[in-house]
């Protein structure tokens, strides 16, 4: 995302970093001689005060001896707004500026003190439908201080991305030509559900949830709660289905940073759900993710996503 900052792209190893509310997480990946994607590190360091992120930033790339490596940053969901909007109709060159009009109003920020970037979504096969995009805005302020951290750690920027887009990333192995594929993720950092059409973000929505009520110690609505997640799903699927026009999504993939399964899920989800629910692929297709302990993997998804957004994948 934001197309004002030069990428760096270099070799064959990329980082992926994130602030959290609570840490910094930092994800290596690389490419292996066979061309297979390996996660080389991952790290998550808890810090109590956001103002020392930072310092704790620099003191792991230095420690880990990552100065110079081509980073994406992921943005935290509370750093920026998400709006999906109908795109004007307006020539290419005067997209972003007739954006930024559009959403002025959507925002708790003044316009002029926001930079604005855009996700193009799919052109639908309905007739008459209208043709939609996303609409990034986040503040002029926190880039510039981001990218001042970054390269304070030593860092080489390659991009600043959002929550979203790197967990998109995360679902290219199960990428099925001319199918759309489901992706729901829970974890106590967010959870979302998005639907992506050969690597295309069509759809992702955020769901109110607490993942610590899906636990099995936490016994009372859990039932409930995953009738909900279940309805949320087939709401998502039935307005892919009606928008785009291009047949159902041909799988859900899952992950979940509680105990809930995706056998246990399966077995309330299908009562509302059509299509088949499996974990993520790339969670086994990744050379060297299984070293680390799982709950540190779900939580640092965004991360690794973004450690991995110029790889391709292979078979």
């Amino acid at each position: 995302m934001f197309s004002f900052l030069k990428r760096k792209l270099g070799g064959d190893r990329s980082l992926g970093v994130s602030f959290h509310q609570d840490g910094v997480s930092m994800a290596l990946a690389a490419k292996n001689p066979q061309h297979e994607i390996v996660l080389e590190h991952l790290e998550y360091q808890s810090v109590s005060d956001t103002d020392d992120m930072p310092a704790a930033l620099k003191k792991m790339v230095s420690k880990a001896g990552f100065k110079g490596i081509p980073t994406t940053f992921v943005m935290e969901p509370t750093h920026y707004s998400l709006m999906q909007v109908e795109s004007p109709e307006v020539a290419d060159d005067e997209l972003k500026n007739a954006v930024r009009w559009r959403v002025k109003d959507l925002i708790d920020f003044h316009i002029d003190d926001a930079v604005i970037d855009i996700i193009s979504l799919p052109s639908s096969k309905r007739v008459g439908a209208p043709k939609l995009m996303y609409v990034i805005a986040t503040r002029t302020s926190f880039i510039e201080s981001t990218v001042e951290q970054l390269e304070s750690a030593g860092l080489s920027i390659n991009a600043i991305d959002v929550a979203e887009l790197s967990l998109r990333n995360m679902t290219f192995a199960d990428t099925q030509e001319n199918r759309a594929n489901a992706f729901l993720y829970l974890s106590k950092n967010m959870s979302l559900i998005e639907i992506c059409d050969n690597g295309s973000l069509c759809l992702s929505r955020h769901i109110s949830i607490n993942v610590d009520d899906l636990d099995e110690s936490s016994t009372g609505n859990r039932s409930d709660m995953m009738d909900m997640l279940s309805l949320e799903v087939q709401r998502s699927l039935d307005y892919y289905e009606s928008q785009y026009a291009s047949g159902a999504a041909s799988e859900l993939n899952f992950v979940s940073q509680c105990s809930l399964s995706v056998d246990e899920f399966s077995e309330v989800a299908g009562s509302y759900l059509t299509v088949p629910i499996k974990n993520l692929s790339a969670l086994e297709k990744i050379k060297g993710i299984d070293g680390y302990d799982a709950d540190l993997v779900t939580s640092c998804l965004p991360t690794i996503g973004a450690s991995i957004r110029d790889f391709a994948w292979t078979n």
